[in-house]
């Protein structure tokens, strides 16, 4: 027990400060966002707060216009998006009660079968794309087809998540594209 106080203080002295300024620049950044975005009335334009911010931390980043943030900051944001996304998923039941399971299937039924037949749909239509198009001509891999499943369905955060993974199995550009995929989705006028 006496040896948990000094490695809990080298833990801290080592990246603790850095856990509190990547979380304290994530807020400013987000709240920047917001502020901006709602002064600019870019929710009119379909342009999400949250994309703001990614621009404005774009341009603090160590190679952007007014590099603020640390290298350090930056390679701990660059762990975040996986923990985040199953924050994200874990808190969306919190508070709600439990349905009974014998009444459930009937109301959620027709919702399964949707978000089935777009799952399958989007991997048969991007399967097809690239056996029959892409990876002839332009030779890229076929793990390119699972992009716009797990891109549309899951978004921004599924595809920095899977990110990862994907260059586990061989395809390392899969998170760039990852990352597009989604972005067409949300340029949309929302009058």
């Amino acid at each position: 027990m006496n040896d948990l106080a000094p490695m809990l203080l080298a833990a801290w002295q080592t990246w603790g400060a850095t856990v509190l300024v990547a979380v304290a620049g994530l807020a400013v950044l987000l709240a920047l966002g917001r502020l901006l975005g709602n002064a600019l009335g870019l929710h009119l334009l379909g342009i999400p707060e949250a994309l703001l911010a990614g621009a404005i931390g774009l341009a603090v980043a160590p190679t952007g216009l007014v590099p603020l943030v640390p290298e350090p900051v930056i390679a701990l944001w660059s762990e975040l998006p996986t923990a985040l996304l199953t924050l994200v998923f874990a808190c969306l039941l919190l508070g709600k009660p439990l349905p009974n399971p014998a009444g459930l299937w009937r109301p959620l039924s027709a919702q399964v079968l949707m978000a089935l037949t777009l799952a399958f749909g989007q991997y048969l239509v991007a399967g097809l794309v690239v056996l029959l198009l892409l990876q002839p001509w332009l030779g890229v891999s076929p793990l390119m087809a699972c992009l716009i499943e797990v891109a549309y369905e899951g978004g921004h955060g599924s595809a920095a998540a899977m990110g990862p993974i994907y260059a586990d199995l061989g395809f390392p550009g899969a998170r760039p594209w990852g990352w597009r995929s989604p972005r067409w989705g949300s340029w949309r006028p929302r009058w």
